[in-house]
């Protein structure tokens, strides 16, 4: 989550028929837990590009007129894989704290085409088919894929009360928001046309959903507001940033008969360190940014949750000279955030959720391992974490209706713990039925993929949906699983 290029898509994920199989179940996690029932999965959806897209054949090709660029610098994954004639992408290591330099550009005419303009339309109906002539270039190769979905910290999957899953994601700089329901049918949303970073999306439990998206010259961010399970939105309104905000991490409820959400993000790190920042909806509008941090070092990746009117924003903050986890908190549907400390926990990529209990439970990763922790006292005093099952990044936890019923969806490494192998990772899975005090590890897609940046959504029912991008398949793909 160091990283700060972002992936973005190949392909637009697509409604599917779903079908069942059982999932394994290896053994609990000390103290034991209850041997529970076997839990029942569906296959992911896995579909082809969209006709109306396609690769854009001729038309767009792989735009290449010379070799491919340099490897970026400082970052663990190389920088410059797109082909040469255009700079090199530059993305930033994951593990890195600066984005790879731009790649160089070639310095002549690439060869004929050897690749193809790209696969069939993955539905009929598209204006133009997918399959265009060969490009003009060489081939994108291991080129970065134009996928994109929001890191663990922000959300890009909810369901409704009525079952219909909405997904959030961007394509070759266009944010998307679908409603597919349960009776298969879609609809979608353009929040962004052109120059979308990311879009996420976070409900209250059940129809009342709000989304926030990065965009624009200068970057900026919009938001806007369903109150019918995404069936239709509030016209964007803008939220106050700095230039060049990350990801939104964002909190919807109902106060009284009112409205209420929080934004949070980071910004900065171009001369200076990198700051906490967040917006309140009350009203309608939302208000002037408002600093969380107070320190001098670099502080990022919030991840906001919360109970009733009260909130809390919690991140990762350099200010001790490593990599500790602070939290803020604020009762009320304005005014400032409050009461900041550090949580004596060390980690990365935080990932919160408040049960109805109150109880904040905390996911995060550290040494490329994912853990776990909780408080039962408002964030004053955090008990001791627990290392989950295997090697794995960008750990996301899941608060569901019942206080009993936690989850933890993170990317597993599966091969001592090397994240820049793709060919050997899964989607890891952990879920507790006893508050946190014991979990359950699953191996829910019962595959390798090269998958990045699981999202999840946990329901009141008890179905997990799980959303995330599939490298090697070039395409988003979505599974519910029933662990309990």
């Amino acid at each position: 989550m160091d990283n700060l290029g972002l992936p973005r898509a190949l392909t637009r994920l697509l409604p599917a028929t779903l079908c069942w199989l059982g999932c394994n179940t290896p053994e609990a996690v000390a103290p034991p837990a209850p041997t529970p029932a076997e839990p029942v999965s569906t296959t992911p959806t896995s579909l082809g590009t969209e006709g109306a897209a396609g690769w854009e054949g001729a038309a767009r090709g792989y735009e290449s007129d010379g070799p491919m660029g340099p490897a970026g610098e400082r970052g663990e994954r190389p920088g410059g894989q797109r082909p040469g004639g255009r700079p090199g992408m530059g993305q930033a290591g994951m593990g890195g704290r600066e984005a790879g330099g731009p790649g160089g550009r070639g310095p002549g005419a690439g060869q004929d085409g050897v690749a193809p303009g790209g696969p069939p339309g993955g539905r009929p109906g598209g204006t133009r088919p997918g399959g265009g002539p060969p490009g003009g270039g060489m081939g994108g190769g291991s080129g970065v894929s134009p996928l994109q979905i929001v890191y663990n910290n922000s959300r890009a999957v909810v369901r409704t009360t009525d079952g219909a899953l909405v997904t959030a994601w961007t394509d070759r700089g266009q944010s998307l928001i679908r409603r597919t329901g349960a009776d298969g049918k879609s609809t979608e949303t353009t929040v962004a046309a052109s120059g979308g970073a990311s879009v996420a999306i976070e409900s209250d439990g059940g129809d009342l959903l709000v989304a926030a998206w990065t965009s624009g010259t200068p970057t900026g961010m919009n938001a806007m507001v369903s109150t019918d399970g995404g069936r239709s939105w509030s016209a964007p309104a803008r939220i106050p940033t700095g230039s060049g905000p990350s990801q939104p991490t964002l909190r919807v409820w109902r106060s009284g008969t009112q409205v209420a959400a929080v934004a949070a993000w980071h910004e900065g790190g171009r001369g200076g360190p990198t700051q906490v920042y967040s917006s309140s909806l009350s009203g309608g509008a939302w208000s002037a940014a408002q600093r969380i941090d107070t320190g001098t070092a670099e502080a990022a990746f919030p991840s906001v949750g919360g109970k009733g009117d009260t909130t809390w924003i919690l991140w990762r903050d350099n200010r001790s000279g490593g990599r500790e986890l602070w939290s803020a908190t604020r009762t009320g549907t304005t005014g400032a955030f409050t009461g900041e400390r550090a949580t004596g926990l060390q980690g990365m990529d935080p990932s919160l959720c408040v049960d109805g209990a109150g109880t904040l439970h905390l996911g995060f990763h550290k040494m490329q391992q994912v853990w776990y922790a909780q408080s039962a006292d408002g964030g004053s005093v955090w008990g001791a974490p627990v290392q989950l099952d295997g090697s794995g990044l960008f750990a996301r936890m899941l608060c569901g209706a019942s206080s009993d019923r936690l989850a933890v969806v993170w990317e597993d490494m599966l091969q001592n713990g090397n994240q820049m192998d793709d060919a050997n990772k899964t989607l890891g899975l952990a879920v507790s039925t006893d508050r946190g005090r014991s979990f359950r590890d699953l191996d829910p897609i019962q595959r390798k993929v090269s998958q990045i940046l699981p999202s999840a959504f946990l329901g009141a029912d008890g179905t997990i949906d799980l959303f995330w991008v599939d490298k090697a398949s070039t395409q988003l793909q979505v599974q519910s699983v029933r662990p309990w």
